[in-house]
């Protein structure tokens, strides 16, 4: 990140963790508001009608393996379970971004400069040829 480009681009990682905190915040808010139409449609017994593939499922399937996602009136909670999972995934990653970024500026000193410093070793390959003579 260049010196002149580090204003903008903390600023940008703000932005993009205040959205993060604002979409999980929202997810979560009408997770807890259907928390009662999500226990009542997870009934096993509910999903025994899976319209149009109860023609053609074994009656065993149809009657023990659980398949929420065949319902339109859960999957909309699924989904919303899945975005408020990575959004906090995403907002974490933006916050390690902001911390490397600030310890930059603290310390004048970005992190692949502080291991070329104190020599540190990677797991790079070195050869050294010998010749026997």
């Amino acid at each position: 990140m260049g010196a002149k480009n580090q204003k903008y681009f903390i600023l940008y990682l703000l932005y993009v963790h205040f959205g993060e905190v604002f979409s999980i915040l929202l997810g979560c808010s009408y997770i807890y508001q259907r928390r009662g139409i999500i226990m009542e449609n997870t009934f096993p017994v509910y999903f025994r009608e899976i319209e149009p593939l109860n023609h053609y499922l074994p009656l065993w399937f149809q009657n023990h393996i659980f398949v929420p996602l065949f319902d339109s009136s859960i999957l909309l909670e699924v989904l919303t379970i899945i975005e408020v999972f990575f959004s906090l995934l995403f907002s974490v990653f933006v916050l390690f971004l902001l911390y490397d970024q600030f310890n930059t500026i603290r310390y004048d000193l970005t992190y692949v400069e502080y291991l070329k410093s104190y020599r540190v070793h990677t797991m790079e390959v070195h050869i050294s040829i010998t010749t026997d003579s």
